[in-house]
């Protein structure tokens, strides 16, 4: 019985409540404020959605760019080990790979765009009988892996 009553009064107060706003024209503003509402929540869920589309296109672009220099870096070091055995000595400069026919073109460094990585040398004492030459290649990039490391580590 109690609770009959308390949903009667409920439809009586907005019965009130609706009469007092159409007498003033406030419908037509909640109407309007409602819409409004309704527009800024469903831009706040679009652009979420945006930004965590932009963050898994960035990880797959970066994810990309990291295998590629992994792939880059296999394959030159693979022909300096090629060319060291074959000819005896280590090539001096990464163009003697391709000139040789190692490999057909230097590479671009993913992380940098430019072919441009950094040569390791052997460390020749004067006396001793080994020839300075390319010992390995690194990276020129200075930016952190998405493991934490440096690419100029790899």
């Amino acid at each position: 019985m109690l609770r009959a009553m308390g949903v009667t009064m409920i439809f009586k107060i907005e019965s009130l409540i609706r009469k007092k706003r159409e007498r003033e024209g406030a419908s037509e503003r909640g109407v309007v404020s409602g819409f409004l509402v309704c527009l800024m929540i469903v831009l706040m869920v679009t652009m979420s959605s945006f930004r965590s589309a932009r963050q898994g296109y960035e990880e797959a672009i970066r994810s990309g760019d990291e295998e590629i220099l992994r792939v880059n870096l296999s394959n030159l070091r693979d022909a300096i080990r090629e060319y060291s055995s074959q000819k005896g000595v280590a090539p001096n400069e990464l163009n003697d790979l391709v000139e040789s026919g190692y490999i057909n073109m230097i590479p671009a460094d993913p992380m940098t765009g430019k072919a441009n990585w950094v040569v390791v040398r052997y460390q020749c004492l004067p006396q001793s009988k080994c020839t300075n030459g390319i010992k390995d290649v690194r990276s020129s990039s200075s930016a952190k892996s998405s493991k934490g490391n440096a690419y100029s580590e790899w």
